[in-house]
């Protein structure tokens, strides 16, 4: 499974679901901007993918600004 596919896996959102759903007080995340930097690798990018969960499950106003080395692979994977 390629980097890309694995994003599109029903079991790694689910994984996702399950990690943003256990984040306590998480309603303190509302209203805030949050810096990812290293958001190209599999770490940044799970961080970020829990905050665009969190945002569409809760309903939350996260404004989310994602750095990493490559321009090209940030915008193929945002």
């Amino acid at each position: 499974m390629n980097a890309m596919s694995l994003y599109k896996s029903k079991t790694y959102l689910n994984d996702i679901k399950i990690a943003v759903t256990s984040i306590v007080n998480a309603d303190r995340l509302n209203n805030t901007k949050i810096l990812i930097t290293g958001a190209g690798g599999i770490i940044g990018s799970a961080i970020v993918d829990c905050l665009i969960m969190l945002r569409e499950l809760s309903g939350f106003n996260i404004e989310i600004y994602a750095l990493g080395r490559s321009k090209d692979r940030l915008e193929k994977r945002f």
